[in-house]
């Protein structure tokens, strides 16, 4: 999707990028799971991994956290939508900012531990998971890249799934636009370019919704 079109939709919202990029991620699985009669009558929990280094910070080693985040209601418009996950990861956000960067990172250390603990032992199957989707969004280069010659015209992210979560959206901006990339449990998420149609579909419909002077975006 492209970039700049992306912000000015954003603005319109009072949205950041982030903000609108895991909205249509939400509004897409929710589209698609009605698509194929499996209607999840909840708000999706994304699992949000997040960045603690500073400006400047080069030292080695991890500096991230993570967010839980209950996105938004299941029977929402995507217009709605987005005002949910605006709060939501703001709330989310202040939480993370709250602690120290040691507690922070410990915070989602043991969060991990014990989601791995309830797949290992099982325990997921009779429980909720902490999350259903894995949306992380990773910066990438804003200029053209080329080798011999050719040049990249995409990036598209290939991660993992794990903690019985079975879908993992990574996000990455590329020179003038933004690419997604789905990987998914092939048991529930088994239409994968369906999935991204959704997801698509869901961005026009935020996009048509959206003036053509957008208002003050957030920082």
């Amino acid at each position: 999707l492209p970039l700049e079109e992306m912000h000015a939709v954003g603005k319109h919202f009072g949205a950041t990028l982030n903000d609108l990029a895991v909205t249509i991620v939400d509004d897409g699985v929710h589209r698609y799971l009605r698509q194929t009669n499996r209607p999840f009558p909840h708000r999706l929990v994304a699992f949000c991994p997040v960045s603690l280094r500073g400006d400047g910070d080069t030292e080695a080693g991890t500096r991230a956290s993570a967010m839980f985040v209950h996105l938004g209601e299941h029977e929402s418009s995507v217009v709605e939508r987005i005002g949910q996950v605006v709060t939501a990861l703001d709330t989310a956000k202040h939480e993370i900012r709250s602690m120290s960067k040691d507690a922070a990172m410990t915070y989602a250390v043991a969060l991990l531990g014990i989601a791995e603990l309830t797949t290992a032992t099982h325990i997921d199957r009779m429980t909720p998971p902490l999350a259903n989707v894995v949306i992380s969004n990773v910066p990438g280069v804003r200029r053209p890249m080329y080798l011999n010659g050719a040049q990249l015209v995409g990036t598209f992210p290939v991660s993992a799934i794990a903690m019985s979560v079975g879908l993992n959206v990574t996000l990455t901006s590329y020179d003038d636009h933004m690419d997604f990339g789905f990987v998914g449990n092939g048991k529930t998420m088994y239409d994968l370019p369906q999935l991204a149609r959704h997801v698509q579909a869901a961005y026009q419909e935020l996009k048509a919704a959206a003036p053509k002077r957008p208002g003050r975006r957030r920082h």
